[in-house]
């Protein structure tokens, strides 16, 4: 290797250690050690010129796997050092682990670097490359560039030359062909030299001034296509999920965000089903809720009561039976199952069907499955679903789709456990004392069943307005 690829790997390595300095705020010790590496190959330089051709020759007292061994030590000691040191620096402070890991390794890689030049001053080392492209990632990972397309294109530039110049300086260096680019040949005219030169300064300033035209150019004209792009994509999934139910319980039409909400708040007097039937089909019904949070509602008494252990053996899950058997008016691409409700208890006789309805639900109010009250069984699009306690089927039917609902003559009879009572008549801890202190004012006490049930009636009416209407 030439003086003058001496002096330009010097340089390279100096420019590194002033980008990782201006990066991380820590010029004092990179410039120290950076100084201190240019020290021992300065003096090496001296000692080599001093020293004869015989004491130049003479072999090391360490074989090269023992050399190499401690090279590999001292990359493993620089590591930990600097992991502590820079660690070390955020003790105070809550500690950005990938900030922290990014800084550590960008000083590791320069430090190496440092460490190959020393004991290399003549040649370096091919892994000098590896080492100074972790030092720019991690500098510019660690906001060592600004984020302008010019500073970006800046970075790269010099990330390529720097790693061209030095893959020469190197790779020639260990080939006996480091001339090449800083050659010193006397036997080539000076003008010939000085021409390959120019035309090397003209060369690498078309580079730049053509990097810095499509930098501009770039800048300009790519916000306009990302935009165009977006606005196209956008329509495209507009057109796709306009009327499509998105989410669980929470079905809206379109994906935009004024839809959802224009949808939600368009008209809450909106029928959510209808039914059709030969006969009335009774009392629908359906689920009460009395917590609205996290934009779904909730039963209080279901989240705050301490039912009993075994209360979940009350929720039953029902496997079809066989395929629906009443023809809809618009027949589905796939078949109902048939379902069946829960049977009365012994000794009972099984009421016959007297009729069916057909329960068309809007998906967009909720998931509700209503049934009537003597349902003795479901058709539905679903595999599989559950009924809880009540008679009411938590989950499994497809309220996109009609489902079929089978009425007997009369309600089916209910025989309650003891555990179905001690559900049904328990009272949080919270709400035991008011809830004696008006049942003393509002239930008599000599009167009947029905008596009771038409007081506690009477005072949820007179004390509570319903009204499919939301609050001012």
């Amino acid at each position: 290797m030439n003086a003058n690829s001496k002096i330009a790997l010097a340089a390279l390595l100096w420019m590194q250690a002033i980008f990782l300095g201006s990066t991380f705020r820590t010029w004092l010790p990179v410039v120290a050690a950076t100084m201190l590496a240019s020290f021992v190959v300065l003096a090496k330089h001296n000692n080599q010129d001093a020293k004869s051709d015989h004491e130049q020759q003479k072999p090391s007292r360490l074989t090269p796997s023992l050399r190499w061994l401690l090279v590999i030590a001292s990359f493993v000691v620089i590591l930990g050092v600097s992991l502590l040191w820079r660690f070390g620096g955020q003790s105070g402070t809550e500690i950005n682990v990938l900030s922290v890991a990014v800084d550590s390794i960008a000083h590791w890689a320069l430090f190496c670097s440092l460490l190959l030049w020393a004991l290399l001053p003549n040649r370096g080392h091919v892994a000098m490359l590896g080492f100074g492209m972790l030092v720019l990632l991690f500098g510019v990972a660690g906001g060592g560039a600004s984020r302008s397309m010019a500073a970006q294109t800046s970075i790269s530039l010099a990330a390529c030359v720097g790693f061209t110049l030095a893959a020469q300086i190197i790779v020639g260096a260990n080939r006996g062909t480091s001339g090449l680019i800083f050659a010193g040949d006397e036997s080539r005219d000076v003008g010939a030299r000085w021409m390959g030169r120019t035309v090397s300064l003209i060369t690498i300033s078309l580079i730049l001034m053509t990097t810095g035209v499509v930098a501009n150019v770039t800048n300009q004209v790519l916000p306009d296509v990302q935009q165009a792009v977006q606005e196209q994509l956008q329509e495209s999934l507009d057109v796709v999920v306009d009327r499509t139910g998105i989410g669980g319980t929470r079905y809206v039409r379109s994906g935009k965000i004024g839809a959802v909400h224009q949808h939600i708040t368009a008209n809450p007097t909106e029928i959510s089903l209808y039914v059709k039937s030969k006969y009335s089909p009774g009392y629908l019904r359906g689920r009460v809720y009395d917590l609205y949070k996290k934009n779904r509602w909730y039963s209080t008494a279901k989240l705050d009561a301490p039912w009993p252990a075994n209360a979940s053996e009350y929720e039953r899950r029902m496997a079809p039976v066989s395929e629906g058997r009443v023809k809809l008016e618009f027949p589905l691409a796939r078949k109902l199952k048939r379902f069946p409700f829960p049977q009365e208890p012994e000794n009972t006789p099984t009421p016959t069907t007297q009729t069916h309805v057909v329960v068309y639900n809007n998906p967009t109010k909720g998931y509700v499955v209503f049934t009537p009250l003597a349902t003795q069984w479901i058709e539905a699009n679903s595999r599989e679903i559950l009924i809880d306690d009540h008679d009411q089927i938590g989950m499994g039917v497809d309220v996109t789709k009609p489902y079929v609902a089978g009425v007997s003559i009369r309600p089916r009879r209910d025989r309650l456990s003891a555990e179905q009572v001690q559900q049904l008549t328990l009272v949080p801890p919270s709400l035991e004392t008011e809830a004696r202190r008006v049942a003393a004012e509002v239930i008599p006490t000599d009167g009947n069943v029905r008596q009771k049930a038409a007081a506690i009636s009477r005072y949820f009416q007179s004390g509570s307005d319903y009204s499919l209407r939301p609050p001012a």
